[in-house]
């Protein structure tokens, strides 16, 4: 290997250690917005929730902007943004994408626009860099990581959308761990002891196939042994996760040798589950790998786990943190009860019937949920409720 090809490769290593280490520690994304940009040669980048403001659980972590810049888009500018406008109308915004600005606005229609010459120009912004992080279907907040260059800097090439591209499934897969560990108050879960309050299993696994830490949640799931369990090493302290069907035992292997190596192949995104079927006819289980960083919240050196697998149960009823909701959108304890049932009944009349209530008065406190919660339908509700429940 060339002593630049070293270079480039020990680079791209130590920035997806970077980014995992974002996955327990937030603190450390606005440097890893930065060491993305300048990974893409951008003075300027952006990885935010474009859905949701951050007193609502989104975040806006900034590179090479001024904070005046992001409000005045927040505030007045954000209608006008032609990128956005383009990626919604052609069905672009999906999970994996990525695209420069000039595929789907011409320079001279940016060149031309009221959103250039008023706003974008004042602060050298001409080209861009996107992606889809997560597209909000997957009880997920929507997340978009985007890079910026100016009017007289070369467009973003088809290597630089390559080299996004080997990012994003990492940029998945630490977010999406941020977001399954987050509590109440948005903080994230970061010792063994908090691992215990979280609702979905979590196993921890150090170097090779070794479970090192297995959550409540986790111990009380795989102790039923359906379709999963955790086999005791004779020879050692720690313990395997073993599945039942040898072939999802091979997929199982497969994504934990993809975790424990996250720059060595073709990573999936953070969305893409193990599907595991269980004897007993429930709902299959739903398997999440991801790396973590070399050093992370729960261990240091050689003691460190390298893996965080999340162990979903699609048969456990609906979870969400009613304070959370209370505090962050000012729904009352009855309209709370109207938003979780409508999650899992097909009408109005349902729910009134569940609840023991009027219709008229499920439909009155529906009206209020959606306007305490910037939603307008009750698929955009379940949405928002299930990507709360999910990470509790």
């Amino acid at each position: 290997m060339d002593k630049t090809r070293f270079t480039v490769m020990r680079q791209f290593g130590a920035l997806i250690d970077r980014i995992y280490q974002g996955a327990t520690e937030p603190g450390v994304w606005p440097d890893v917005i930065r060491d993305v940009a300048a990974w893409l040669n951008a003075p300027m980048g952006l990885l935010f929730t474009p859905l949701n403001a951050p007193a609502n659980g989104g975040f806006f972590f900034k590179h090479g902007f001024e904070p005046k810049f992001l409000e005045l888009w927040a505030t007045r500018y954000q209608p006008m943004d032609l990128w956005a406008q383009r990626v919604v109308e052609r069905g672009l915004a999906v999970q994996g994408y990525v695209g420069a600005g000039e595929e789907f606005v011409s320079e001279e229609e940016l060149a031309a626009s009221q959103w250039y010459r008023e706003f974008l120009s004042t602060h050298d912004v001409f080209r861009l860099i996107t992606s889809i992080v997560f597209d909000g279907n997957d009880h997920t907040p929507a997340v978009v990581c985007a890079l910026y260059r100016g009017f007289k800097a070369p467009r973003f090439s088809l290597e630089d959308k390559q080299k996004l591209s080997l990012l994003l499934p990492h940029l998945s897969r630490a977010l999406g761990v941020m977001f399954k560990l987050r509590d109440a108050e948005f903080k994230v879960a970061s010792t063994l002891a908090a691992l215990d309050s979280v609702a979905a299993g979590i196993l921890l696994l150090g170097q090779g196939d070794s479970v090192t830490f297995a959550n409540r949640a986790a111990r009380n799931l795989l102790a039923d042994e359906d379709g999963l369990a955790l086999r005791h090493n004779p020879a050692g302290s720690s313990s395997k996760l073993v599945a039942h069907d040898a072939a999802i035992q091979a997929e199982i292997d497969a994504a934990l040798h993809g975790a424990l190596e996250p720059g060595s192949g073709e990573i999936p995104h953070f969305a893409h589950s193990i599907h595991v079927p269980r004897p007993s006819h429930q709902p299959p289980y739903a398997l999440q790998f991801s790396a973590l960083a070399a050093n992370n919240e729960f261990g240091a050196g050689s003691d460190a786990p390298r893996v965080i697998v999340f162990i979903s149960d699609p048969a456990k009823p609906i979870q969400v943190d009613q304070e959370l909701l209370k505090r962050a959108y000012g729904l009352t304890t009855a309209e709370i009860r109207v938003a979780v049932t409508l999650c899992s009944v097909s009408t109005i009349e349902d729910a009134a019937v569940q609840i023991g209530v009027s219709a008229n008065t499920v439909k009155s406190q529906l009206q209020q949920v959606y306007q305490k919660t910037g939603t307008d339908s009750r698929a955009k509700l379940a949405k928002l409720i299930l990507s709360l429940g999910a990470t509790h």
